[in-house]
């Protein structure tokens, strides 16, 4: 017997070989979008969720990315925040511009242009306040963009083995928190 997935995937590669023959899609008709949904909800399974990482582990990871000191550490520390404390996805992080940052005296508000949770493109502004301990957003991204010399484009940067900061965001891929 197939799982649902695996046979949704040969249903899909039936209906991509039909079209590039030139013949009509068999699968697109409704009696097998139907039948393909009854499957799934009979013998689907739910998807497999990451565990959220714990705040103690956050700390721990931040201790020891402040203690190292180098470049790549203070994008990563401020990235991991931002990211963690922003409940923010790898593309909106990477999409961060320097403009869209506003420095405040409880801590920093970010307008992400686009998000999947916002559609109309209307933007969202994500707050987030100071932290107390080893676990500041702001002040990580503050460190990096002092550290970086970045004041302008991209906050979000690769960062070349020689220590050179690209002029370009980092990949959404790159970005994994």
């Amino acid at each position: 017997t197939l799982n649902p997935r695996t046979l949704a995937l040969r249903v899909t590669a039936l209906s991509q070989w039909h079209v590039h023959q030139g013949f009509p899609d068999p699968a697109a008709t409704p009696t097998v979008r139907k039948t393909l949904t009854g499957i799934g909800r009979t013998h689907g399974r739910p998807n497999k969720k990451a565990k959220a990482l714990p705040i103690e582990d956050l700390e721990r990871i931040v201790t020891l990315l402040d203690s190292a000191g180098t470049l790549k550490a203070f994008r990563d520390n401020a990235l991991l925040q931002v990211g963690f404390f922003g409940a923010m996805r790898r593309s909106e992080l990477v999409g961060i511009d320097v403009g869209h940052l506003g420095w405040t005296h409880e801590g920093i508000e970010i307008m992400l242009p686009r998000s999947k949770t916002d559609p109309f493109r209307e933007g969202i502004v994500k707050a987030i306040p100071y932290g107390d301990g080893p676990c500041c957003p702001a002040k990580a991204l503050r460190a990096w963009l002092n550290a970086s010399g970045i004041t302008e484009g991209p906050v979000f940067r690769s960062i070349s083995k020689w220590g050179v900061v690209a002029s370009t965001a980092l990949g959404a891929g790159s970005a994994n928190t």
